[in-house]
């Protein structure tokens, strides 16, 4: 079983972040750019052209990848507490309902 402080979830929004980086900003260029091209990948270059080069593509990916790291941080935090606090109540593990209620309790006070 994973510990919720192995850092998993952040490795996995950076993973899921970086490929669906360029869409999200490919999207914006077109909704702020009137001019219609055929197609996404016209779009795409034209964006590249027109923008500074393939790093264009991941305009705002250093923001989104510290406020993923901050907010898996807190929730890590709070999900290792209330765990820690179940288990020092009960005097054993939670079982999968217990983990559920704390995860849903470390997600609520993450957002």
């Amino acid at each position: 079983a994973a510990d919720a402080n192995d850092g998993d979830g952040v490795d996995d929004d950076y993973a899921s972040a970086s490929p669906s980086t360029p869409l999200q900003t490919l999207s914006k260029y077109v909704n702020d750019n009137p001019v219609t091209r055929s197609n996404a990948v016209t779009e795409m270059r034209a964006l590249v052209r027109e923008e500074g080069g393939v790093g264009a593509l991941y305009r705002g990916i250093k923001p989104a990848i510290v406020g993923t790291v901050a907010s898996q941080s807190v929730y890590n935090f709070f999900y290792s507490a209330l765990r820690t606090f179940y288990i020092k109540k009960k005097r054993q593990n939670p079982g999968a309902l217990s983990s559920l209620a704390i995860a849903s309790c470390a997600g609520s006070i993450n957002v």
